[in-house]
């Protein structure tokens, strides 16, 4: 396998279009926020638990504010808590947001 340099803010060139759920945050890739994201400074998060899926909708007004420090970032310990990795997420223009399933990773 080739080796992938790695950016100044942590996240790999070939995963900047990856969300990745650590033990406190869940981040967004580089290209995610520059498509989905970019002029946007909160979301709303929807979890179905039956399809094991999690949206992500851009929301002016929605209850988690984006963070920008060296990376892209929210909290949400509904979803910390309980699920960790990385996972590509796809967009649905219908819903408005951005849909991953938590039990696949790439």
């Amino acid at each position: 396998m080739p080796f992938v340099e790695v950016e100044k803010n942590g996240v790999g060139r070939t995963g900047s279009d990856l969300i990745y759920i650590t033990e406190n945050r869940v981040v967004i890739g580089k290209k995610l926020i520059q498509q989905f994201f970019k002029d946007i400074t909160k979301l709303s998060v929807f979890i179905d638990g039956e399809n094991k899926k999690i949206g992500l909708k851009p929301n002016a007004d929605g209850p988690f504010k984006i963070m920008h420090h060296g990376h892209t970032f929210f909290c949400c310990s509904q979803i910390t808590k309980n699920i960790k990795g990385h996972f590509t997420p796809t967009w649905d223009a219908k819903q408005g947001m951005l849909i991953f399933d938590y039990e696949k990773k790439p």
